[in-house]
């Protein structure tokens, strides 16, 4: 491939500080692009190579210079000083300048800067990424004017051979909520069935479409006006795919009314009352118990490992296994939460920056969590907490992977009866595995009512609280509650009558729910006459018993590949029948049954039927 080697000097004197260490996650997970950081001791910016300037940002903190290459050089003065609104940046130059090297560009008031923003951390981001072959970096003190990175760029003729591109039109988002988890990776799946390089734009923000997490940290609000670009050898295919699938809602309904958007969680004010305790209502009802403390243990990770290839087989292999895993989830909970789980083990943006950490000396533990974690913390600093909540998937995945790369069995909580859990907050898996038989309801201090964990709460019915008073964090176990989540409120050390008066309002739900159940099974009609037929999605034959007890008037999906997971041989033409005869006697001669052919492939594959990624 026909590369080209540019050099790039130090656009100001100071100490190098790798993206790994900048405390700030957009930088530090790579979402801008690759480079380094310089902790500045002059105030003066200069052009790190000859060129054109092609941006300049309203605060004057940040500007890019092309090279006559094509090679962008993106240079941002501090951490969070946009918010100074150009108070104490003197741009020197304009849009549209060409500068030469080592002209001054920008001037800054480092001791005032320093005063007001989180720090003077400077950020030199090599664009655009899939033109860069490779960088060279230097390390420690360096003046300005140095050589700071040697870039092999890859030039547009190879680019070219690389492969054809296609751009699609503008495309409105028909999402009620946009781009978030669900539809995130519904598109990232659909980029993934091809082998060309796919990006999706939106005005001067692009994203890798085989990214959810980067398609979510867009924040694309329906009715955005979005373009599919993609270059390989599969390109148009690619771009027609990925338009399509937009256009049909990614799974969700198009038709619907847009929500309302999430502001930001506004914690209820503290309660006098000592022994009362405010929260969000995650999953409204009432529970009566002992609190029961969940607390996590810190993990020490070996930094360095001395075989990457080593490093390397050991992850592939956890994120298999992880795969597995939430599949059976996803069949057992029959949540599509674990689906998008699925996805985010495969997000190359985190995966690509694990590899090269392996590959750079790395153990995988540690550069999988780090990877996770940044990604994490990009995603919950986001303003919108439905985009927001989904950084506890983030760690869930994270957190399972690790697991299993360290060889830990899955933690089995002891709990005692009727325990009201309390923690920080638990993930996806964490409340999909709560013992229903001793769980009667649970507090977390993060969280919120739009989380996938509040999502399951509610299809558990299991009474929960997020966004709880912080004081519940210290209470000690086997400490009589009252969980009041429709409420929000968690009552501690109830007085007897109080107690009383909870356990009776207990029963009398549970009686008033066992009579809905006695009229599940009639016909769901509005009030203005229109019948709505209400059936099932299983994942297992156990589950068709249930559906019938709850009023389902059939099944809409049965999903077939459960018979043929986590075996290593492919079940018999009469096992098959046998499980789909089972499930028909249990709906009964009235009710109908829909059954989905296997839904498998390089996504899913099966024990028996290994398919490449």
């Amino acid at each position: 491939m026909s590369t080209t080697e540019i050099v790039l000097s130090a656009p100001l004197s100071g100490v190098i500080v790798p993206l790994d260490d900048v405390p700030d996650p957009v930088f530090a997970a790579r979402m801008v692009g690759d480079g380094l950081s310089i902790d500045p001791t002059t105030h003066s910016l200069q052009a790190p190579c000859a060129g054109a300037v092609t941006m300049i940002h309203a605060a004057g903190h940040a500007l890019t210079v092309a090279h006559d290459s094509g090679l962008e050089v993106l240079m941002h003065i501090g951490l969070d000083t946009v918010a100074l609104k150009g108070q104490g940046f003197t741009p020197k130059v304009k849009v549209g300048d060409r500068v030469t090297l080592g002209q001054l560009l920008i001037e800054f008031d480092a001791d005032g800067v320093a005063r007001k923003a989180k720090s003077l951390l400077t950020e030199i981001i090599v664009l655009p990424p899939d033109r860069i072959a490779s960088l060279q970096r230097n390390e420690g003190p360096i003046e300005a004017g140095d050589v700071l990175i040697t870039v092999q760029f890859k030039s547009a003729q190879a680019m070219t051979a690389a492969g054809p591109a296609a751009r699609s039109t503008e495309l409105p988002v028909p999402n009620p909520q946009g781009l978030h988890a669900r539809p995130a990776a519904v598109l990232a799946g659909v980029a993934r069935r091809f082998q060309s390089e796919t990006r999706i734009h939106r005005g001067d923000a692009h994203a890798n479409v085989k990214s959810v997490v980067a398609l979510m940290t867009m924040q694309v609000k329906q009715g955005d006006r979005v373009v599919f670009e993609a270059q390989g050898p599969d390109a148009e295919e690619a771009v027609a795919a990925l338009a399509e699938a937009l256009k049909q809602g990614l799974g969700e309904d198009p038709s619907h009314a847009p929500a309302p958007s999430t502001p930001a969680i506004e914690k209820p004010r503290p309660s006098d009352d000592p022994h009362r305790m405010h929260g969000v209502t995650a999953s409204p009802g009432l529970a009566v118990g002992q609190i029961f403390q969940v607390r996590r243990q810190e993990r020490h990770l070996q930094e360095r490992a001395a075989d990457p290839a080593a490093e390397r087989r050991a992850l592939q292999a956890a994120l298999d296994h992880a795969v597995a895993e939430l599949d059976d989830l996803e069949r057992r909970s029959g949540s599509a939460i674990f689906a998008a789980h699925r996805e985010l083990l495969q997000d190359p943006d985190v995966t690509d920056l694990v590899w090269r950490d392996i590959a750079s000396g790395k153990s995988a533990a540690f550069a999988w969590h780090q990877a996770c974690t940044n990604q994490a913390a990009l995603l919950a600093a986001l303003p919108d907490t439905l985009l927001s909540a989904r950084a506890n998937d983030v760690r869930d995945v994270r957190d399972r992977v690790l697991r299993l790369l360290l060889g830990e069995a899955p933690a089995v909580l002891e709990l005692p009866p009727n325990a009201v859990v309390v923690a920080e907050d638990l993930t996806p898996s964490e409340t999909a595995s709560l013992d229903r038989s001793k769980v009667v309801g649970f507090a977390t201090l993060l969280g919120g009512p739009t989380s996938h964990v509040a999502i399951l709460a509610r299809s558990l019915d299991l009474p929960a609280l997020a966004a709880v008073d912080p004081r519940a964090a210290e209470v000690p176990d086997g400490t009589p509650a009252i969980l009041d989540a429709s409420a929000g409120a968690l009552k501690i050390q109830p007085t007897a009558a109080e107690t009383a008066e909870a356990e009776a309002q207990v029963h009398r739900l549970r009686d008033r729910r066992a009579a809905q159940l006695k009229q599940a099974a009639r016909h769901a009609t509005t009030q203005d006459g229109h019948r709505i037929e209400v059936v099932a999605n299983l994942g297992e034959v156990s589950e068709a018993e249930a559906a019938v007890s709850n009023g389902a008037e059939g099944v809409g999906l049965l999903r077939s590949e459960f018979l043929f997971m986590d075996r290593p041989q492919a079940p018999t033409e009469q096992e098959q029948a046998d499980a789909y005869v089972a499930v028909a006697r249990a709906l009964g001669p009235d009710r109908r049954l829909l059954i989905r052919t296997m839904d498998i492939g390089g996504d899913k594959p099966l024990p028996n039927q290994p398919h490449p990624p």
